[in-house]
């Protein structure tokens, strides 16, 4: 029996790199970078990381925000989060000590940014695919939003969707109706009424 050995590094490692390439953290947060760069997820490697910054690692929360952003980023470019991705960002979280409401509480411009972007290119087309509506529910694990946080960085996107002439009933969320211009809601409602005619 042969066994191949590869150094192939693996989506994880890759991404660590650019991050690497394009981002600065603190001492502690850069260093844990590295060691997925280069290792993936090493227990024994991350863990003396840990154990060196144990008594300051709360210190080091926004530098951890911000390197969980910065993998989002690189991981949604697509408008794809694989089971593998949203894995990696939940193992993240956890060895960096991120609970949940820390994104809201610490980053909210920053999800707010990311968010937005997002809702753009969902709904450029002025309508939403039933394939992207799992990808709503994976962007709103990856923040750790409630329903109703992930609906209020949606609004804004929704709305600017139906100024643009998108029809309300091909969105699949909620939207208070009564929040927008009654004009638009007439118009789409007649436009409801005359495709069930």
């Amino acid at each position: 029996m042969v066994v191949i050995q590869t150094n192939e590094k693996n989506g994880l490692q890759l991404s660590f790199e650019k991050i690497l390439c394009n981002e600065n953290f603190d001492n502690c947060t850069n260093e844990v970078a590295e060691i997925i760069a280069v290792s993936g997820y090493n227990q024994r490697e991350l863990g003396e990381i840990f154990k060196e910054y144990r008594k300051n690692f709360e210190s080091h929360k926004s530098a951890s925000l911000e390197l969980i952003l910065a993998y989002i980023r690189l991981i949604i470019q697509d408008l794809e989060i694989s089971d593998e991705e949203l894995l990696n960002v939940c193992l993240l979280k956890r060895f960096l000590r991120i609970k949940e409401g820390d994104f809201i509480e610490n980053k909210s411009d920053k999800i707010a940014e990311i968010l937005h972007h997002q809702f753009y290119l969902l709904y450029k087309n002025n309508r939403m695919e039933e394939i992207l509506q799992e990808y709503r529910f994976r962007l709103q694990d990856l923040f750790d939003l409630s329903y109703d946080e992930f609906l209020e960085f949606e609004r804004e996107s929704i709305e600017g969707a139906l100024r643009n002439g998108a029809d309300i009933f091909e969105f699949d969320t909620y939207y208070p109706v009564n929040e927008f211009n009654s004009a638009e809601i007439s118009n789409q409602k007649k436009s409801l009424r005359s495709r069930l005619d």
